[in-house]
């Protein structure tokens, strides 16, 4: 490759001022000329100092030059090359660099070879991280990741809550935020993305659709000036949800703490008067006996109702049942409960369209429910009235019904009767304390049953309790 000096001296000086790194090889492929760029290079990748006039790529690696030299050898017959190559420096650090091989012509005859070589490795580990950054945000769960430059157009979107959009991530993406904020009437955010702009970090938390959400932006800097920023969304939905359950979980503790502190407090400090006066007055022994056993039942019927309560809301509970003829079970319980319907000349009648109805059933809980069902009846019901209980056989189904012509139940209290120490709990008709846990009580055992309960009821005229359960045929 002969050059006039004065074409030597111009070809130099453009190859001395181009931002790639070039050397010109003649047609035995020796290096003609190298700016001071690629010759950094060699020294970098190869570790020796490239000379004029002498071959680079003998000095090389075996298997480098077993790559590179038939590429030159193609060039020299006239043929171009481009290639993204990637390599290491003598520390192993990773270098990537895009390669433009042109033979040099003169009335088309090959008089050498040019070699560019442009430094893009910032460029491809940006886009590593980039795409690192974009395979986190699309499999980041309830989480949605936005990144935008300095104008707010959207350069990555991704997350497992876009669909909440009914798009995905890609749709986003070379969009504004702002613009994209004011489609959705989420107005509120966009000062907050503002203030990211100017390098403050921003958090809220905010509506959409329903749904509750928790924003977070951050600016992110270089050469201490903001060059882009992240927005990331999560769906705190569930979160809040369990906070507002965990939250009236407390209070039903306190407030079972303190109904249980009340209620225990007044048989316990009866027993302890009674006590005290049995020491003064000994001649009224067997009636003392009498209120200080009632007492005493009441405090254990509050604890028998707080352990029921705990052991039928544990997941490991396991009801055992067995198949029971209903109408005799429940005649047994009338025989128990009929004592107190006596004291208040109460009439239970029992009513029934089948002589044998058989249920499966767990003995002691289910009459714990007719029982308590019995005795709310004659609880709220007149002296001198009259309560059925009956039962009803309906292909395959039993209904159970205890009707009273009781005070009945207000309407807001009906909403809350089964709630757990509900305040619907009320004195009976003859002054019988209530602790509000037994209708609580009597449901978790039907609904562990696989039946229903509800009730119909009017203030003044009585109250109706039913439970459907299956039969066994």
């Amino acid at each position: 490759m002969t050059l006039t000096v004065a074409e030597d001296t111009l070809l130099k000086s453009v190859i001395d001022s181009m931002a790639e790194k070039v050397c010109l090889l003649d047609t035995s492929l020796r290096a003609v000329y190298f700016n001071k760029a690629f010759g950094e290079l060699v020294e970098l990748i190869h570790g020796f100092t490239p000379k004029y006039n002498e071959s680079i790529y003998d000095k090389t690696s075996e298997s480098y030059y077993k790559t590179w030299y038939p590429i030159l050898k193609n060039a020299l017959l006239g043929e171009y090359f481009e290639q993204t190559i990637s390599a290491t420096d003598q520390n192993k650090n990773p270098l990537h660099y895009k390669v433009v091989i042109n033979p040099l012509l003169n009335n088309e005859e090959v008089k050498g070879i040019m070699i560019k070589i442009n430094d893009i490795t910032q460029e491809k580990l940006n886009e590593i991280d980039l795409r690192a950054f974009r395979q986190l945000a699309e499999n980041l769960p309830n989480t949605d990741v936005l990144f935008c430059d300095t104008d707010f157009n959207i350069l990555i979107a991704g997350g497992g809550e876009m669909k909440k959009y009914g798009v995905d991530g890609n749709y986003f993406i070379g969009k504004n935020l702002v613009d994209v904020a004011m489609q959705l009437n989420l107005e509120m955010l966009i000062p907050f993305y503002h203030q990211t702009l100017v390098g403050i970090p921003q958090s809220l938390e905010y509506e959409f659709g329903n749904e509750h959400y928790w924003l977070e932006t951050f600016p992110i800097f270089e050469h201490n000036k903001v060059q882009n920023i992240i927005v990331i969304t999560r769906n705190i939905t569930d979160l809040k949800r369990m906070n507002m359950k965990l939250q009236q979980l407390n209070n039903t503790k306190d407030s079972i703490l303190g109904i249980v502190a009340h209620d225990l407090r007044n048989p316990i400090t009866a027993i302890i008067g009674l006590s005290d006066l049995l020491k003064v007055t000994p001649h009224e022994t067997e009636h003392y006996v009498s209120l200080i056993n009632r007492s005493c039942n009441n405090a254990l019927s509050i604890i028998v109702d707080l352990l029921d309560i705990t052991e039928l809301g544990n997941d490991t509970f396991k009801l055992d049942t067995d198949t029971t003829e209903l109408n005799a079970f429940i005649n047994d319980i009338l025989v128990l409960e009929n004592h107190n319907a006596i004291n208040k000349n109460i009439t239970i009648d029992f009513e029934t369209n089948r002589d044998d109805i058989f249920v499966r059933i767990n003995l002691d809980k289910f009459a714990r429910v007719v029982s308590n069902l019995i005795s709310n009846a004659v609880k709220f019901s007149h002296n001198d009235s009259r309560i059925i209980i009956s039962t009803l056989y309906n292909h395959n189904m039993v209904l159970i019904k205890v009707q009273d012509q009781g005070i009945g139940i207000p309407p807001v209290m009906q909403e809350v009767i089964f709630d757990k120490f509900t305040k619907a709990g009320r004195k009976g008709t003859a002054g019988e304390k209530s602790f509000g846990l037994g209708m609580s009580i009597v449901k978790q055992i039907v609904e562990l049953h696989d039946g229903k309960i509800w009730l119909e009821s009017e203030e003044n005229k009585g109250t109706a309790v039913y439970i459907e359960l299956k039969s066994v045929i």
